[in-house]
């Protein structure tokens, strides 16, 4: 059985929210989702800055008013990572959930997969 943690969480309208992966497909369209969900701020990641500002003109076009930033960073190298993680404020540590290796359906809601040792 899967491990269950508690956490509190914040309203979208207060929270901050960092897709990695954001400038095109399932990242692109949650960060647009977010942004039309009233979430004050987005911080997307990609490795391509060109890439990264098509896709945070597409949000901005979608949901008016929206604060929409990009890093770009590699995220499977330590040096993007850190520059990432660096962006992430203690406060956002604290209300902040982490997917690892998610199932998601069209018709139903996400599954966290369990982690494999040492993953």
């Amino acid at each position: 059985m899967a491990e269950v943690t508690s956490f509190t969480t914040k309203p979208l309208n207060a929270a901050r929210v960092l897709i990695t992966g954001g400038t095109s497909g399932i990242g692109l369209e949650a960060a647009i989702q977010y942004a039309l969900s009233s979430v004050p701020q987005i911080l997307l990641n990609g490795r391509d800055a060109g890439r990264g500002e098509q896709a945070r003109q597409v949000i901005l076009k979608e949901a008016l008013g929206a604060e929409v930033d990009f890093i770009s960073a590699d995220v499977n190298e330590i040096d993007g990572a850190r520059a990432v993680s660096g962006l992430i404020r203690p406060s956002d540590r604290e209300n902040s959930v982490r997917y690892r290796r998610c199932v998601c359906t069209p018709t139903g809601p996400c599954h966290v997969l369990p982690r494999r040792a040492g993953g």
